[in-house]
């Protein structure tokens, strides 16, 4: 892993129990991150919200999503 993200892992990593989903017809599924969860989080671990970090956090939640997604 490139050193440039691993507090974006870490954070992402926290906030493993902070996933919003959706009930339907087919079941459940995650609809995204609790973005709400994310400044108490930062907070707790003694980092600073910026830009990059929200923008690597965006992206690792798109690929877990994508390969939820496939594995339905």
């Amino acid at each position: 892993m490139h050193p440039d993200n691993w507090d974006a892992l870490r954070v992402f990593l926290a906030l493993g129990t902070q996933w919003r989903w959706i009930a339907g017809p087919m079941g459940a599924r995650a609809a995204g991150l609790d973005y709400a969860a994310i400044p108490p989080t930062l907070v707790l671990m003694g980092m600073a919200a910026t830009p990059a970090l929200f923008a690597q956090l965006r992206a690792m939640e798109g690929a877990a999503l994508e390969v939820w997604s496939r594995r339905r």
